[in-house]
């Protein structure tokens, strides 16, 4: 019996083939794979919808929306035109809307507005610390260390809360109405 080598036997098909066999199907392989590249990058090349040759199409026109303004802008903006005032007395300006600013300075608007308790709720603001109601004008300190002097009845914000207007009366109620819906009267 003849003992068959079982290397011989198990070898694929591409080996046994000759030389000049094997080498010319490696280079159809090749040929093939170069031609199948080819024909992917140059289709994803000249497509219009991917690659990097891309045509964008105009885009819609858009509606440029404006930010909202902030509160102390709006409030800026509904009792304009306002002017600085020099030193930290407001009193002697009238009934005028002050605006108290955290730097110690004080605005003043071109309006003020009308007091009517039942509109205005009596309050205790977290940046007023002291009242004190001396004739014609109120001294007040704020909790940021600041003093000012605005006249009784006299309609003020402060900077850092300008969604309030404030007013305190002969007898030191301090009184807070919404801005929104206080009205400017020039």
């Amino acid at each position: 019996m003849k003992v068959q080598n079982t290397f011989t036997a198990m070898k694929p098909w591409f080996a046994k083939r000759s030389r000049g066999m094997r080498h010319a199907i490696v280079a159809i392989v090749i040929i093939v794979v170069v031609v199948v590249a080819f024909v992917v990058v140059r289709h994803f090349l000249s497509d219009p919808n991917t690659g990097p040759t891309k045509q964008v199409a105009d885009p819609a026109p858009t509606t440029v929306h404006q930010p909202a303004l902030t509160s102390l802008q709006a409030v800026r903006a509904a009792f304009q035109p306002w002017h600085l005032v020099q030193g930290s007395d407001a009193s002697v300006e009238g009934s005028f809307l002050a605006m108290l600013h955290e730097s110690g300075s004080i605005e003043l608007s071109a309006a003020t507005v009308d007091f009517h308790p039942q509109d205005w709720t009596s309050t205790q603001p977290f940046v007023l610390r002291t009242v004190k109601v001396s004739g014609v004008g109120v001294n007040i300190s704020t909790s940021g260390e600041k003093l000012f002097t605005v006249g009784v009845e006299q309609p003020f914000i402060f900077e850092q809360e300008p969604q309030y207007v404030y007013l305190i009366t002969d007898d030191g109620t301090v009184w807070q109405a919404s801005s929104r819906s206080v009205k400017a009267m020039q």
